[in-house]
């Protein structure tokens, strides 16, 4: 876990949440844990695969953001390494300017993190996904392990997730909107910018 940090210094260090390039993300909402856990006791969450501009944002940068909500997630409650993550992975408005942003070697680092995670996704659900897409979604098959190939779950439209957590309006449900969510999670990471000084102190200083 922490050698992954040292080594992927583009997303784990320089994660000071008043950064412009980082707030822009925050304000869009590219990653977006729910308020409330599954019937399950697992943490939900919603990564917005399109929700960026690839000609404006860096991948880089999508990605770090995704890491510092995550990492303060876990910092803030303990039973969501006890439980698990069910991850969200809205594709609506998938173009081919993402998919450009996702060489082969980007998506090996992706999985490589998200397996080295001291909490382990138990299903990684892919919603809105537009046939073009399938080319990529089989490249991060490439990478996972066998057991993380077995919690993949691909729907084309609606989440099979509503039957267990409210989900937001964009996805179905009632549970609120990206917007709300993404306003919510942004004050949580400002108010805890310390916490991002004091992480990259531990792992890059030791």
């Amino acid at each position: 876990f922490l050698k992954t940090r040292e080594r992927l210094t583009e997303w784990f260090s320089g994660r000071d949440p008043v950064r412009p390039e980082l707030q822009e993300l925050l304000d869009i909402g590219v990653f977006l844990p729910l308020r409330e856990k599954d019937k399950l006791n697992r943490q939900v969450v919603i990564i917005r695969t399109s929700a960026h501009d690839p000609k404006r944002h860096k991948q880089d940068n999508v990605f770090k953001v995704d890491k510092m909500i995550l990492d303060l997630l876990l910092h803030l409650d303990d039973m969501v390494s006890v439980y698990g993550i069910v991850a969200i992975f809205d594709m609506r408005g998938v173009t081919l300017g993402h998919a450009l942003q996702l060489p082969p070697s980007m998506i090996k680092k992706s999985v490589e993190s998200w397996e080295n995670y001291p909490c382990k996704p138990k299903v990684l659900e892919f919603v809105n996904v537009p046939v073009h897409v399938n080319l990529v979604l089989n490249v991060f098959r490439s990478f996972m392990s066998a057991k993380m190939k077995e919690r993949i779950v691909i729907s084309k439209k609606r989440s099979t997730m509503e039957q267990l957590v409210n989900l937001p309006r964009e996805l179905g449900g009632t549970g609120g909107t990206y917007p709300e969510l993404a306003a919510h999670w942004k004050q949580v990471v400002l108010a805890n910018a310390s916490f991002y000084t004091r992480m990259e102190e531990n792992v890059f200083h030791l």
